[in-house]
């Protein structure tokens, strides 16, 4: 019987396709992921092979499932479909390749674009935008006036996902002759660009009530960085659309500019959790002190994520005030909350907190573990010191990590004995840290540095290396971005130069949690 059920799901046939493509999109999907868990392989070889079914129902049913599916191996027969005779087959075809996200369909799909049937054409656009390839740029540009509606809506969509910058000022001339759909979809590609020359057109657009896309617009002057939007937000605040105050509350923390703190105080007790939690976020990068009180009662808030973002802003803002209550919430009964509590205790680093997260270090939830340990590393508490030995022998060497930092972290030479048993750890990375710690413990300098060598450590890790071992003063001539491996290692090493360097190297504005972590770093250092 078993057999015989293997090869009905093998073999091809065009015909019980054919009944199911006049199904509907639920039954159809249903009947799809049935398949797929039976066997997968076997089914996306029965529907490549279906492709070439003489009913063109057939044929569209199936490139229409292999897209949904999703896997990539069926890119070579979606591509022949493309380039074949079936126009609706290969409308199908072009949406399928833009579901599977494989750039070798650009190409074909730029072939497509210049094709003669509308509906192709339409989903040939349409993919090109979600493959984000740039190769399809100047492509795109060429059509973007077609004379079919439907094809210059799906080329701006595209033109917004691919970041293309060069398309801003023919966006922005078409803009004022449009209308409806293409006038939205227009703006929504300029919102994703968010370049500053479309900030005029995207302030006046961000109060349009018709418009139901709003909160991209309102994102993008945010993302744009100029503060001249931000009495634009700031009337935003009290718009009537939830969505669009989250998004403007949002933006005035992005752009950084404390003129908006008063009036995002009133909107801490918004009707919607939505809009709390962005104004809560919001005082984190205003470093919005005088929110403290609003934020410690926020931690009573109804809404989980409410409280976690309100205790995460106390950890950021360094809330001595706050400490006892969140010290009250690390019995919380969600680990979600119980995580973004230590961190903020972590952050805060007062030691009155040490014996709450001491434990919570074996936690039912490991996240809650890694902050637990990692807050513990920050306040330096040497009482903990022994408290490691759980994370670190832990199954998960995440967790072995963290452990081993946060010995570092502390500095106590009696924890020299605890790093040096992570030499042998089955996971490289703990083991490097195992050796930059035991370094700055006081261990063998010269051991541990051939040890080091032997893991094939970056230049960055062997130069914090030769630093703590004393056997070269630190340089710090590093370039680029800061990441939080490297964020790691000048925190270790701990010396005027490591902070001179830390607060110099850039941090990506969209990297919201690195950019807190500076903050704290510093503070506390």
């Amino acid at each position: 019987m078993y057999l015989l059920f293997m090869l009905l799901i093998s073999a091809p046939d065009c015909t019980e396709f054919d009944r199911w493509a006049m199904r509907s999109i639920e039954d159809r999907h249903d009947y799809l992921d049935s398949l797929d868990e039976a066997d997968h392989s076997g089914t996306i070889t029965r529907l490549s092979d279906a492709l070439d079914c003489p009913s063109e129902q057939t044929k569209m049913f199936a490139a229409e499932a292999l897209g949904y599916i999703g896997d990539p191996v069926a890119v070579s027969a979606l591509i022949e479909v493309l380039e074949g005779s079936s126009v609706n087959a290969a409308y199908e075809a072009a949406w399928a390749l833009g579901k599977l996200g494989d750039t070798s369909a650009v190409l074909p799909l730029i072939e497509a674009l210049q094709g003669t049937y509308t509906p192709v054409r339409s989903h040939a656009a349409w993919a090109l935008g979600e493959l984000e390839d740039p190769r399809a740029t100047p492509w795109l540009m060429k059509v973007i006036d077609d004379p079919d509606r439907r094809i210059r809506e799906h080329v701006v969509g595209a033109l917004g996902k691919l970041d293309a910058e060069e398309a801003v000022p023919v966006l922005l001339e078409r803009l004022p002759s449009l209308e409806g759909s293409e006038r939205s979809a227009t703006l929504i590609a300029l919102a994703r660009i968010a370049d500053p020359r479309a900030l005029k057109d995207l302030q006046e657009a961000s109060g349009d009530a018709s418009l139901s896309d709003r909160p991209i617009l309102v994102e993008a002057l945010g993302r744009i960085g100029d503060t001249s939007a931000v009495p634009t937000l700031l009337a935003l605040l009290n718009d009537y659309k939830w969505d669009v105050r989250a998004k403007a509350a949002w933006s005035l923390g992005r752009l950084g500019d404390r003129r908006a703190i008063d009036l995002l105080l009133s909107k801490a007790s918004d009707s919607k959790p939505e809009v709390r939690q962005a104004v809560f976020e919001a005082f984190a990068r205003l470093n919005a002190a005088q929110a403290e009180d609003v934020l410690v009662k926020a931690l009573a808030d109804e809404n989980d994520l409410c409280v976690m973002q309100a205790a995460r802003t106390l950890g950021v803002l360094g809330s001595k005030k706050a400490v006892e209550p969140l010290i009250g919430l690390m019995s919380d009964p969600e680990p979600p909350v119980r995580e973004q509590v230590a961190f903020a205790l972590g952050a805060i680093g007062d030691v009155r907190a040490a014996p709450a997260l001491r434990s919570r270090m074996g936690d039912v939830a490991w996240e809650v573990q890694d902050e637990a340990v990692t807050a513990i590393g920050n306040m330096r508490d040497t009482a903990s010191i022994y408290a490691l030995r759980y994370s670190l022998n832990h199954t998960f060497w995440s967790l072995r990590l963290v452990g081993v930092q946060a010995l570092g972290m502390i500095g106590d030479s009696s924890g020299l004995s605890m790093a040096e048993a992570r030499f042998k750890d089955e996971h490289p990375d703990v083991r490097r840290w195992a050796y930059l710690v035991a370094l700055k413990l006081g261990g063998d300098s010269k051991s541990i540095l051939s040890g080091l060598k032997k893991e094939k450590a970056s230049d960055e890790v062997l130069e914090i290396a030769q630093a703590l071992a004393g056997k070269k003063g630190f340089e710090g001539e590093w370039t680029g971005e800061l990441t939080e491996e490297r964020l790691g290692l000048l925190k270790l090493l701990h010396t005027e130069e490591t902070k001179a360097l830390l607060d110099s190297l850039p941090v990506s504005k969209d990297n919201t949690k690195l950019q807190e972590l500076v903050i704290i770093t510093l503070r506390q250092w």
